[in-house]
């Protein structure tokens, strides 16, 4: 679903288990900056805004940490987004099944090639078929990580809880647009100094403008980020994230290998 902006060969890439888990591990501890969400009435303590707004985005946040299973989809939508060496981000899309199951495949850009690599989370242990060799699966072992790094909502609850000058800035057709912008400078402070020594050679530190579309029943449809996240991301990248078959069943099942 999308709505309008007025609501608003020589040496390849490798992709190893140490880089996938390298960076994997600055998604899951990015993650841990924002508060968890332990009860749906837990209010959002580090967001700040227009108390509608953050009413509405509280709400949308515990829908979200409700649900059994969804289907996703993050795309680069403008710049670029690397996340590893020489390889690019165009697109993730997948459904996840609580608490850690994830299936999902990754649309990247390698040298001048486009491709796709599938990649399976069961139970923590994660299932990858890299296209750099032939499009075998193989197992990368137990790293729960690599579910943080391709499923989308710790990114959406990390923005909710970290926003700042949150505000309803439209209206249409059942579906609430509220804006605001999250600056991990802000809150990165508060880490220990070996988690900042990890995270500042992953991260970027400046603000980043998001916008979320929230339906009538609190459910995020869709999500916009203007701006990198991490140190490898050009200074002009957008993401798009859509939500969608809330609750609907789904089959993650580990490939056999």
């Amino acid at each position: 679903m999308s709505y309008d902006s007025d609501i608003r060969a020589s040496s390849r890439p490798r992709i190893t288990r140490r880089s996938m888990i390298a960076t994997a591990l600055a998604f899951s501890t990015l993650a841990t900056v924002a508060p968890t969400w332990a009860q749906p009435s837990t209010p959002i303590s580090r967001a700040e805004g227009d108390a509608d707004a953050l009413e509405v985005l509280r709400s949308a946040g515990s829908e979200v940490l409700a649900l059994e299973t969804f289907t996703f989809s993050m795309e680069t939508i403008n710049g670029s987004s690397t996340i590893f060496p020489s390889v690019e981000l165009v697109s993730v899309e997948g459904e996840v099944r609580r608490p850690m199951d994830v299936s999902a495949t990754l649309t990247v850009k390698a040298f001048t090639q486009t491709m796709t690599a599938s990649a399976v989370v069961v139970d923590g242990d994660v299932y990858v078929q890299n296209p750099l060799s032939g499009g075998a699966w193989e197992n990368m072992g137990s790293a729960p990580q690599v579910a943080t790094m391709i499923n989308p909502d710790w990114l959406l609850l990390a923005a909710i809880n970290l926003i700042q000058e949150a505000k309803i800035t439209g209206a249409r057709d059942g579906v609430t647009l509220i804006e605001g912008y999250i600056n991990l400078s802000e809150t990165l402070g508060e880490l220990e100094a070996q988690d900042m020594q990890e995270l500042e050679q992953f991260l970027a530190t400046g603000p980043v403008d998001v916008a979320f579309w929230i339906d009538e029943t609190n459910l995020i449809n869709q999500a916009e980020l203007y701006g990198p996240i991490f140190a490898s991301e050009s200074p002009d990248v957008e993401k798009r994230i859509e939500l969608a078959g809330f609750n609907e069943p789904v089959e993650i099942e580990a490939p056999n290998i």
